[in-house]
């Protein structure tokens, strides 16, 4: 084999080589990016159940304060 068909062959395969690697590289940067997908919509979706859990709360301790409010201004403290 020549030197030259020696240098295109290695050229093909460092070639070849550099494109397996690309792919490997573009499919695992795709698989990463829907995991952060996942990870993400998995946050939004246990803090928007913080969130209502949490103003829930507030507004049942809100209502209870109004309701005790109430029972005090009508003087009705032995249902209350």
């Amino acid at each position: 084999m020549t030197k030259q068909k020696r240098l295109a062959s290695r050229h093909y395969s460092a070639e070849s080589d550099y494109n397996a690697a690309q792919e490997k590289l573009r499919k695992f940067e795709e698989i990463e990016a829907e995991r952060c997908l996942e990870d993400w919509e998995e946050i939004e979706k246990r803090e928007a159940l913080e969130d209502a859990e949490y103003y829930g709360i507030l507004w049942a301790k809100e209502i209870e304060r109004e309701r005790q409010e109430l029972c005090r201004i009508q003087g009705l403290s032995r249902w209350c």
